[in-house]
Formats: structure tokens, C-alpha cells, sequence
């Protein structure tokens, strides 16, 4: 079921995007056609704190991305010690795995999707580059299972064969 999650907010992210991108290429959606801002002649980019935004919430994004991603390393490493037992100790990582993939997939969404708007709002290309980042971050939350393994090994210091 995670993994669908995880598709679900990445094609969300693509198709947003790609609708900006349609609007802003045939000139509807505010990015051109009459009566939209630069229908006048006057310049339509960005403005600069759009800019500066975007370059705060794609780093703040990333970092936060990475950083979810060991911290729950570590709060595996303490699940694992306090377990009960192997079996409840295995369903904490499950869960601690759900809501880590969750929350590292809403970050990269979020940048995904501001950068979309910008497109939308001011017709400018070049934040596609930050939806490709935000859309290869969640891409990377897909190999549910090998990311288990991973977790499992970080929490017993065993490694596992399967």
C-alpha cells in the first residue's frame, strides 16, 4: 500500500506540473493570453522573493528530506531496543517506515508543488528543474522493501539475507 501512496503524491506532483506547462505553453491559465499580466507589455517574471522562496523551501525541503530520513535510522536503533519481543519490534519499523516514507513524501511534494504554481502563475520554465528534484526524491521512496532491509539492519546491526 505504500508504495501506491508514494506513486499517487509523485503523478500528482508530474501532472500538476504538466498542466502548468500546457497552460503556460498555449498561453492560458494567467501566463499570457488577453488580459493576462503581460498582455499590456509589461514584464511577467517572477519576482525576485517568488524566487527566493522557491530556493528557500526546495533547500529547507531537501535538508528536512534527509533528515527525517536519519533520524528515523536512529529512532529504529531505539524501537529495536525496546521492543517486547522480534515481532512487535518488526511492526514498529513497519510503522516507523510508513510514516517516515509519509512525511519525507509530503517535503518533496511540497516543493514539487510550489514550483508547479510559480510555473502556472508566471510562465517560466526553469522551475521544472526543481519539480524534477522533488519528483527523483519521491521516485527514491519507492524500493519499499530494500529501505526495510536497511532500516532492519540499522536498528540490530544484523544484516539480513532475503
Amino acid at each position: 500500500m505504500l508504495p501506491v501512496l508514494v506513486a499517487a503524491l509523485t503523478i500528482g506532483v508530474v501532472l500538476f506540473a504538466g498542466v502548468s506547462v500546457i497552460l503556460r505553453l498555449t498561453g492560458s491559465g494567467g501566463t499570457g493570453g488577453a488580459g493576462a499580466p503581460g498582455a499590456g507589455g509589461e514584464e511577467t517574471g517572477v519576482p525576485n522573493v517568488l524566487w527566493m522562496a522557491l530556493a528557500g523551501v526546495t533547500i529547507a525541503g531537501i535538508v528536512g528530506y534527509f533528515v527525517v530520513g536519519a533520524a528515523a535510522r536512529g529512532r529504529a536503533r531505539r524501537v529495536w531496543e525496546t521492543r517486547e519481543d522480534d515481532e512487535r519490534g518488526h511492526a514498529a519499523l513497519v510503522q516507523l517506515l510508513t510514516v517516515t516514507t509519509i512525511v519525507r513524501g509530503a517535503i518533496a511534494e511540497g516543493f514539487g508543488l510550489f514550483a508547479g504554481v510559480l510555473i502556472l502563475m508566471h510562465g517560466e520554465l526553469w522551475p521544472l528543474a526543481v519539480t524534477g528534484v522533488s519528483v527523483l526524491l519521491m521516485a527514491a521512496l519507492l524500493p519499499v522493501r530494500p529501505r526495510f532491509r536497511a532500516m532492519q539492519e540499522a536498528a540490530t546491526g544484523e544484516r539480513t539475507l532475503v
